[in-house]
């Protein structure tokens, strides 16, 4: 086949746009889907163990590693999200006491991150398993910002992401 300027933009008609997602899980509400201002499919790494033989590193797979998670949120007048990443934070460790609870798994959730279509169709979700704030960001007051709404930013940690779509 020949490749010429129709055949090259016909390819181009059915891209994923980044855009159109939404987050949902977290034992949150529904404000974070609408709140939920960016997000990213999740990454992983997997590691290199080179085995040294004779004068050359063979390179063989290691152990897989999935970095944090972090999302944008759009703050609102009640601070909703806020107030329950905050009280997310202080079930895993107290300020005043300096406790947590007995089991970890106790205060993890999962998180769902989906990607949509232009026709609102799902075309890919991975659920992120175990998740749980390590960050909530500050939210940066300036009397010079105008034409802007405040926003933080979340950081998880996780023990593992599939995707499940």
């Amino acid at each position: 086949m020949t490749m010429n300027i129709d055949s090259f933009k016909a390819s181009f008609d059915n891209l994923a746009k980044p855009t159109l997602f939404h987050v949902s899980g977290l034992g949150a509400d529904r404000n974070i889907e609408f709140l939920c201002k960016a997000a990213q499919i999740p990454a992983s790494t997997i590691g290199v163990i080179e085995v040294p033989f004779r004068g050359r590193k063979i390179k063989q797979p290691g152990d897989r590693t999935y970095i944090e998670w972090t999302i944008t949120i759009l703050n609102d007048n009640d601070f909703s999200l806020r107030t329950y990443f905050e009280n997310w934070q202080n079930d895993i460790n107290s300020p005043e006491a300096n406790l947590g609870p007995n089991s970890a798994e106790a205060v993890k959730q999962d998180a769902f991150v989906t990607h949509l279509d232009s026709e609102d169709k799902t075309i890919a979700q991975y659920q992120l398993v175990g998740c749980w704030p390590s960050e909530v960001s500050a939210i940066e007051l300036n009397s010079d910002s105008v034409d802007t709404i405040e926003e933080f930013t979340v950081t998880f940690q996780y023990d593992y992401h599939q995707r499940t779509l």
